[in-house]
């Protein structure tokens, strides 16, 4: 059964347009008028009618987050929103663990495949990223009466970034006592203590970090890199190539970063060696996406502008930083420019989304498709103005559906508009049919309603219901 918030689009004009384009190749096309908000649903929609992976662009990280989250009330926890990390050339004691252990999770689920829709805007796309490979190799299961030689077992959770200390309290830690491990990847909530019998795995408990008692016991745990950036095996090689770029003028901070990467030992900073370690490799962010994802990229103008000033600015920093001996002459290609990821998109169907009709730069349009949208009125609380509104629209034959976060206001706005004489049905699944004559109430956080006057489609949410001052409430 249909989501509803998909009914009968697909019959219509704009989006069986955009379905046929799509099927004909014919791309990149170009969709004028949707919102943000109406961007994500159009990502929605391409997912559940063509079952692709759909990767979206943003010009900057603020947009991309509004866009994951309208994602997330689409697909129930499918979509990914990967941030970006400034590149530095100086060293670093340490850096936000939380933000690089969300990016790791996002980077396996990425590399596993388990996603529908990919967020990231137009500065992490340029960054370089640990192949593909290398982040599915580094994962593996322990797993009862397996054999694990425990030195080797050290040596490959130190490679992955896992930092040994006496008492693991927080993710990407271990520690070993005698023929036990502790361990704390950072994809899971809690850590997990492994006890050896010799080499064989006896007995896997899950622990609570704080009081370090045995929660729950389990068969298997899977151990995950437990930083952003995992080490190459050629590493003594690696330092080799990083010796013979040094100049006279080098800091003496590379001199030890060679050291330690020689030694095969983590630190912060080390992701600055990554052409390095991983020469002749594709580190682009497209290793990990499907060769037949879509790609949607928003207001691609002010895309090519950020991204040029982005790598503007960053060659600015790198010639900074190697004039004073900070960085080396394999360090300044750490970003792709935009050509680069024009070239890399050029085998994938790309929709460039502009709300305003205008000429795009840098992208030979195939076809144009122009969304007839309009953003909703605004109620300010006032239940008898939506009524008349609802009303209006049922009789201009508009399906209306109405998204609220908070479950009593739910409660509350079913029984205000029965009053008011509109027939309301409050859907818990959203795979369901829906009367022409009937609204339809979901529990959900939008960001912003939305019309399509062609389609004849009308989306409330308690922003236009009633008004800001009900943004926050969860």
């Amino acid at each position: 059964m249909e989501d509803i918030l998909l009914l009968n689009l697909k019959k219509q004009k704009e989006f069986s347009a955009l379905l046929e384009n799509i099927k004909s190749k014919r791309s990149p096309l170009l969709a004028n008028g949707l919102l943000t908000v109406q961007r994500a649903h159009m990502a929605y929609f391409l997912k559940e009618n063509l079952n692709k992976k759909i990767v979206i662009v943003t010009p900057n990280e603020i947009e991309g987050e509004k866009l994951y989250e309208d994602l997330s009330f689409y697909t129930k926890g499918r979509a990914l929103f990967l941030k970006n990390e400034e590149t530095r050339f100086y060293s670093i004691e340490a850096k936000d663990r939380k933000e690089e252990t969300r990016r790791i999770n996002t980077l396996i689920t990425l590399a596993s495949n388990d996603y529908d829709i990919l967020v990231l805007s137009v500065e992490t796309a340029m960054r370089r990223y640990i192949p593909k490979e290398v982040y599915l190799n580094s994962i593996f299961n322990i797993t009862l009466s397996d054999v694990h030689e425990m030195d080797a077992l050290i040596k490959t959770l130190v490679k992955n970034g896992y930092e040994r200390e006496s008492r693991v309290e927080s993710k990407g830690q271990f520690s070993v006592r005698g023929g036990i491990l502790d361990i704390f990847p950072p994809t899971e909530e809690f850590p997990f203590r492994v006890e050896f019998f010799g080499d064989d795995v006896d007995s896997i408990r899950i622990f609570d970090p704080l009081t370090q008692k045995s929660l729950d016991k389990v068969e298997k745990i899977t151990v995950s890199p437990a930083r952003e950036f995992i080490m190459t095996n050629d590493y003594k090689e690696a330092g080799e190539k990083i010796k013979k770029d040094l100049k006279e003028n080098s800091s003496e901070d590379i001199t030890y970063d060679i050291d330690r990467i020689s030694q095969g030992h983590y630190f912060e900073g080390i992701q600055k060696y990554i052409n390095y370690m991983y020469e002749g490799k594709d580190t682009s962010i497209f290793s990990y996406i499907d060769k037949d994802a879509i790609f949607m990229i928003n207001e691609p103008n002010r895309i090519i502008e950020k991204s040029m000033n982005y790598f503007e600015e960053f060659i600015e920093n790198y010639k900074s930083a190697l004039e004073k001996g900070f960085a080396l002459s394999g360090e300044g290609n750490l970003l792709y420019t935009i050509d680069d990821l024009r070239h890399k998109m050029e085998s994938h169907f790309i929709i460039l989304n502009s709300f305003l009709p205008k000429s795009v730069k840098g992208f030979n349009t195939s076809s144009i498709i122009n969304f007839e949208t309009r953003e909703p009125i605004s109620f300010q609380g006032k239940v008898e103005a939506l009524s008349e509104e609802i009303n209006y629209l049922k009789k201009q034959g508009y399906t209306v559906l109405l998204v609220e976060r908070d479950e009593d206001t739910v409660r509350s706005l079913y029984k205000s508009l029965h009053d008011f004489g509109i027939d309301v049905k409050y859907f818990k699944e959203r795979q369901s049919d829906i009367d022409s004559n009937v609204v339809g109430l979901v529990k959900g956080k939008l960001s912003e309603g939305y019309v399509y006057s062609a389609s004849k489609l009308a989306v409330f949410t308690d922003k236009e219901m009633f008004g800001v001052s009900k943004k926050g409430k969860k």
